[in-house]
């Protein structure tokens, strides 16, 4: 995909937006440890795991974008890895109940889909309270990538492909 939209349309390379989405898809391909759901294992480990899975990648995502949001922005922040917690559960449920709100206006479900955008909007408040953050603090183009490259080389010790790299 990533070449196809620069073959069409080269100035896509430097859209943030392209840069940040194929990050986190290279992030979630090859940086994340392989990590097995819990085949044959009991329903509170499954969840367990699953679990641990979905803190794993939010922390991952929330590192690994730190040196594009440093450069770009000036700001990078682990805030996210407490607020997607309940953050992703509560979108979905927002979408499902939009989606249910089209087809069947329901004045259960609007109140139900008020209720929870007032539960979003007071878990993002926390979170955005939060200290984990930093701001003001821009990176230059060659301290952007040689943290990426770290983090590159931090994220390929912990997946166990380091050694490929002594060969």
């Amino acid at each position: 995909a990533l070449f196809i939209i620069t073959l069409i349309s080269p100035d896509q390379f430097f859209s943030l937006g392209l840069q940040m989405s194929f990050l986190c898809v290279a992030i979630i391909v090859f940086a994340l440890p392989k990590l097995r759901v819990g085949e044959g294992l009991s329903l509170p480990k499954r969840g367990f795991r699953w679990l641990a899975n979905y803190l794993i990648l939010t922390i991952y995502m929330g590192i690994g974008l730190a040196p594009l949001t440093l450069y770009h922005f000036g700001t990078a922040s682990l805030n996210s890895l407490l607020g997607n917690l309940l953050g992703i559960p509560l979108i979905y449920l927002l979408l499902s109940l939009s989606l249910l709100i089209l087809a069947v206006p329901v004045q259960a479900f609007i109140l139900s889909y008020k209720f929870i955008c007032d539960i979003w909007q007071a878990w993002l408040n926390i979170c955005a309270s939060l200290p984990f953050h930093i701001e003001g603090n821009w990176i230059s183009l060659p301290m952007a990538l040689a943290l990426a490259c770290t983090l590159i080389l931090i994220f390929m010790a912990i997946r166990g492909k380091f050694r490929l790299l002594l060969r």
